[in-house]
């Protein structure tokens, strides 16, 4: 534990990154606990909403996490093997190798990689609770029979007790345990440890899809125990006669000890030859001795493929449960949830063009997987590049199966005499299924996928170097050995830790193994453009184009380089460019509506920002949105849009100012005043957010927009007030001035027309009012009526609207009569004087 967490230390300074972004930095589900929060990996997700409560955006608290989850699953390596192995050295040597593994930092020091690790810990959890309760249900079967001895010993008063009790020390280990009440059996607890396994499965699918491959872990490992119950080297105690119960399912009556492990590895005896990584598990077969040579002379391949023949048709409706659970699972996560890049609705995308080429690369991507566990010299972020294979008959695909195949072979070998290394083997093959683009993913390699796999490398080396260690003349250089390995692996995972602790340093190193690299251009381009270090953000970005990946990516964040460079030709062009070779880019999307409303195209903004999911960007686009339908006069979508965002952006204060500001619009001053007094009873807790900028929130603004609805209330009011008393002249009048306040000229313009239909009085009030309306929606021929009107009388004419009427003719440039109109008004001035 203590080892894993020293190495890593390093890595809890490294800031957000890559998909950092995306999943937490502007992810809104996680920055409150709701129903919004059921992703698809929901586990993961929880697990950010927790940090986001205690650290909010402090990526240091998300690295403790990581921190975290990973020490805990070095943990569930170390008591998986050793109830596997049932011995120290194997168990603490494979636990080391894991945590100190260099393959293993893309998964920890990077925040998003926390899936992998979380997927891991409950895969090693549930495989050890099956394991475990599968002992139970052993161990109550033995417990049992002996029982069943004793007790016919008694009836019969024959002294043959001993015949009942095994000629092994096992036997006679356990036999004392009865007696002193230390062999004990929780039946009960049985059936809920089975569930836990079931509930570990499900935590880890819900953490990442990797997690999916255990039931195909747990087939492996009965098969292995079925060709251990039958290849067993006690073949001398054939006069203990089971019966068909104790074979009903396959599973040894006799107990394996925890102490022990279900598959032993005991001391290299003096003078034996052979026997690597031998198994003492005393199985009682029930097969005579005839039976049992002949399985001995039995082929290995022909002994696994009964093995799987008898295992399968044991456990036949649980396979067919999780071939039905998978393909489900598979429609729900590719076709609904579009998790793979490559998975279309018509077709597969495969790598290389087809699907010999797609597999003929798989292979050679295996063989890359084995030499990084092997030697984790040069680690990368990225392996979009990886060369494609067009035909097997390459000779590096030839190379590649060929290894692959001699590694599945010496698997089959090892199963009559060393079947926990040839699970090791297997334990690496079937936990990267999932990756094997069986159903193209859009990622081809990656470093995280090795999280889970390594654990049958470092499980098999341990193994070895245990055998190594028997021999007493080389446990010196063994220990050497493995001491200098881990000092090396932990060096070069240190050093690891140092390149993810900002884009530009993991860039950049990337870089240096592979300078054509486009994608790490791209990302350094994209880091310079957000530190407005223009001239590095276009030259890294030019070198990201031209190559095999021209991402569509890279001309969306060219123009957005451009907009920011007040050069909207440039970023127009790049973005028609971006969606070209996108059509559904976000980012481009986003740009475009920005581009339009920048150039006063409200409708084309709004049709550019439609088109963007709205949780992009933290669902920024959907404030654009509620802002351009309030501008067109739509409040209803306007709210629409606010309350969605609301959902998803509980604590933004810019939500809440929008939403009242629809309210205040559509006179529903009630609750335009109740969304204010929310952001002054919590400021603290809340955050303005707008496109990228986040700052605290203005509450000086807030009582200001507070006052501002309060007096259009009251306002509203009166004008209420006025109509029941028979003023409607008057009430429309107010009401008119209530819309002009909020912008409504439309309405105020009803108003006012209303208001002229039964002057009483006050008609001039509401023919200035109309004439400064009708200037504003830029009516100037009825806003020269309108003054027209109001002159007939000018040496009469109010002052206001002697002052109105100048400054319309001034606006539309008839200056001789706007002279006029304020010299009279000066006259009027001074005579009042």
């Amino acid at each position: 534990m203590l080892l894993s967490v020293s190495i890593y230390m390093n890595s809890i300074y490294g800031d957000f990154m890559l998909d950092d972004e995306m999943l937490i930095q502007k992810y809104p589900v996680i920055r409150h606990f709701s129903m919004d929060i059921l992703t698809y990996r929901l586990v993961r997700t929880l697990s950010y909403a927790v940090d986001y409560h205690f650290w909010g955006l402090n990526p240091l608290g998300y690295h403790l996490s990581n921190l975290l989850y990973n020490t805990l699953t070095v943990l569930a390596v170390f008591f998986l093997t050793r109830r596997l192995t049932g011995i120290f050295f194997v168990s603490i040597s494979t636990a080391l190798l894991f945590a100190v593994h260099p393959i293993h930092t893309e998964a920890v020091s990077y925040l998003s990689g926390r899936r992998d690790i979380l997927s891991a810990l409950f895969y090693f959890l549930g495989f050890l609770s099956y394991i475990k309760a599968r002992q139970e249900r052993k161990d109550l079967r033995q417990k049992c029979w002996y029982t069943s001895g004793l007790s016919l010993s008694g009836l019969t008063g024959q002294s043959s007790l001993f015949h009942w009790i095994p000629r092994s020390s096992r036997g006679m280990t356990l036999l004392r345990e009865m007696f002193t009440h230390k062999f004990v059996v929780h039946p009960e607890r049985i059936p809920w440890m089975y569930g836990l396994v079931l509930l570990c499965y499900v935590a880890g699918i819900l953490s990442k899809e990797m997690a999916v491959t255990l039931p195909l872990i747990i087939f492996a490992y009965e098969v292995i125990l079925w060709i251990d119950y039958r290849v067993s080297e006690r073949g001398d105690l054939q006069e203990m006669s089971w019966g068909d119960d104790g074979l009903e399912d396959g599973i040894s009556p006799c107990p394996s000890f925890p102490k022990r492990g279900i598959i032993q590895l005991p001391p290299l005896r003096k003078g034996e030859k052979g026997g690597f990584l031998r198994n003492e598990l005393p199985i009682r077969s029930r097969f005579n001795n005839s039976e049992h040579k002949r399985i001995e002379e039995e082929y290995n391949i022909s002994l696994l493929w009964h093995a799987v023949m008898d295992t399968g048709k044991r456990f036949r409706w649980v396979i067919l449960s999780f071939m039905l659970f998978v393909l489900g699972y598979l429609y729900v996560i590719i076709f609904l949830q579009k998790a793979s890049g490559l998975v279309r609705a018509e077709r597969f995308l495969w790598w290389g063009g087809s699907p010999a080429a797609n597999f003929a690369t798989v292979s050679r991507v295996i063989v890359t997987y084995i030499r990084k566990i092997l030697f984790p010299a040069v680690l990368q972020v990225d392996y979009h590049q990886f060369p494609y294979s067009r035909t097997f008959l390459d000779l590096r695909v030839l190379s590649a199966c060929a290894l692959i195949i001699s590694l599945l072979v010496i698997s089959v070998i090892l199963l009559r005499r060393h079947r926990l290394l040839a699970f090791s083997i297997w334990w690496f093959f079937i936990t990267l299924l999932p990756v094997m683009q069986i159903i193209p993913h859009h990622i081809l390699m990656a470093e995280h996928y090795l999280y889970l796999s390594s654990y049958g490398f470092c499980l098999a080396l341990s193994l070895v170097s245990y055998r190594i260690y028997q021999r007493a003349g080389l446990r010196i250089p063994l220990l050497v050995f493995m001491a200098f390995l881990a000092v090396l692996y932990s060096g070069r995972t240190v050093v690891r830790n140092q390149d993810w602790q900002d884009i530009i340093i993991l860039m950049k190193e990337g870089l240096r193994h592979n300078p054509t690299n486009p994608l790490y251009h791209f990302f350094l381009g994209r880091t310079y453009g957000l530190y407005k270090l223009y001239p590095s953000a276009d030259r890294e970005l030019a070198q990201s184009i031209g190559s095999r990946h021209d991402y569509s990516d890279t001309h969306a964040v060219k123009a957005l380089v451009a907009f920011e460079q007040g050069d909207y030709e440039e970023g127009a062009n790049e973005t028609e460019e971006s969606l070209k070779r996108g059509p559904e880019n976000q980012m481009a999307l986003y740009n475009m509506g920005y581009y339009a409303a920048e150039m006063g195209d409200d409708w084309k903004a709004l049709r550019y920002y439609l088109k963007v999911e709205p949780d992009y960007e933290s669902g920024n686009a959907l404030l654009k949105i509620a802002f351009l339908y309030m501008k067109t006069g739509d409040l209803k979508k306007a709210e629409e849009s606010l309350l969605r965002l609301m959902k998803m952006q509980p604590r933004n204060a810019a939500v809440y100012f929008g939403l009242a500001e629809v309210y205040t619009k559509a006179l529903r001053f009630d609750e335009a005043l109740r969304l204010y007094h929310e952001v002054l009873k919590e400021p603290g807790s809340m955050a303005y957010r707008v496109d990228d900028e986040e700052k605290g929130v203005d509450i000086p603004r807030v009582q200001e927009s507070l006052q501002y609805v309060n007096d259009l209330k009251e306002k509203y009011q009166v004008a209420m007030s006025e109509a029941r008393k028979g003023k409607l002249s008057e009430g429309h009048r107010i009401l008119a001035e209530i819309y002009i306040t909020i912008g409504n000229l439309d309405r105020a313009e009803k108003e006012l027309k209303k208001s002229l239909l039964d002057a009483s009085g006050y008609e001039t009030a509401a023919l200035l009012l109309l004439g400064d309306v009708y200037q504003k929606l830029a009516k100037y021929r009825e806003a020269e009526e309108i003054y027209t009107r109001l002159l007939r009388d000018k040496n009469n004419a109010s002052l206001n609207v002697l002052v109105g009427a100048g400054t319309f003719y001034a606006k539309t440039l008839r200056f001789k009569e706007a002279s006029e109109v304020f010299q009279l008004g000066l006259k009027r001035i001074s005579r009042e004087a």
